[in-house]
């Protein structure tokens, strides 16, 4: 085992004991799909009055969620706007120095010079730890938590296309799947821009090493894992050359070699880390994403 898969494993059996009893599904494996979530899922936005945190109205009528967007900085309308989305359990909108915040590491820097309008999605669920931890327990609050995202970033695309005209989606690991699932099931962003992540989520969940936290629930029934979460089929059906991905060779929490197969005929960037150790390569993360940019 080399150091890669070293962290990626520690980090997931760290993550297994800090959580004690607490495991994703384990008490229910019910849901809708994807696409009944995406439907019933609405979001309202407030009225967007320059930089600053707006928090989102946002039901299903049953799920109360609470996505927010923080616009970090605005260029202009001459400007694309790029959108982020932190990965899984982090905080987007503390930027201190200890807080665990991607966006605040790969993009916070270069706020002021990066070529574009800039805005940082919460996902429901990440105000705290204990929320977190509480609805992670059912597949559907899972579920619904990723649909709330991607509708609230096709609303943000709709509001911000009106005039900048060019929108990019970007995230990593949780962020990255709620990216590939805009694309899947909207794909109205001019570009998206998923780091470590791919379109068979239920291989982190049932395949990688960071099965230590799923449910033996989950365990026992792969086959409603594999139908609830993945959307290969609806990703494959995007012909446009929009999605310009980055993996991680050794990455033991999205495997390469599976996630590799939801790009069939789309390069892909590739580090060779695991996913920890691509996490802390900020200025390879920042290279890849203005990469992306589109330059008039």
């Amino acid at each position: 085992m080399g150091k890669h898969e070293f962290f990626d494993q520690m980090t997931a059996s760290a993550a297994a004991w800090a959580l004690k009893k607490t495991r994703f599904f384990q008490d229910s494996l019910e849901s809708n799909s994807f696409s009944d979530l995406l439907g019933s899922i609405e979001i309202t936005l407030p009225k967007i009055n320059g930089e600053g945190i707006y928090e989102v109205d946002c039901t299903d009528g049953e799920e109360e969620y609470d996505p927010a967007f923080h616009f970090v900085s605005y260029k202009g309308n001459d400007y694309p706007t790029l959108i982020y989305h932190h990965g899984n359990n982090e905080r987007p909108f503390h930027y201190g120095l200890a807080s665990k915040n991607t966006f605040k590491s790969i993009l916070m820097p270069s706020k002021g010079s990066l070529p574009a309008n800039l805005i940082s999605i919460r996902a429901p669920f990440h105000q705290s730890l204990s929320v977190y931890t509480a609805k992670i327990k059912r597949l559907s609050a899972f579920m619904g938590m990723l649909s709330a995202s991607v509708n609230l970033m096709e609303a943000l695309c709709q509001n911000f296309s009106k005039n900048q005209g060019k929108v990019i989606l970007s995230g990593i690991s949780l962020g990255g799947w709620a990216v590939n699932l805009h694309r899947a099931y909207y794909n109205s962003a001019y570009a998206y821009v998923p780091l470590l992540a791919g379109a068979a989520l239920d291989d982190v969940f049932i395949g990688s090493a960071y099965q230590q936290l799923t449910s033996q629930r989950a365990k026992d029934h792969p086959e409603i894992i594999q139908e609830k979460l993945n959307f290969d089929l609806n990703f494959s059906q995007r012909e446009e050359k929009n999605v310009f991905p980055l993996l991680g060779r050794y990455d033991q929490f999205v495997r390469y070699d599976r996630q590799s197969k939801s790009y069939e005929g789309i390069p892909v960037k590739v580090v060779d880390k695991g996913h920890v150790t691509t996490v802390m390569d900020t200025k390879e993360l920042k290279k890849h994403i203005e990469g992306c940019l589109p330059r008039e």
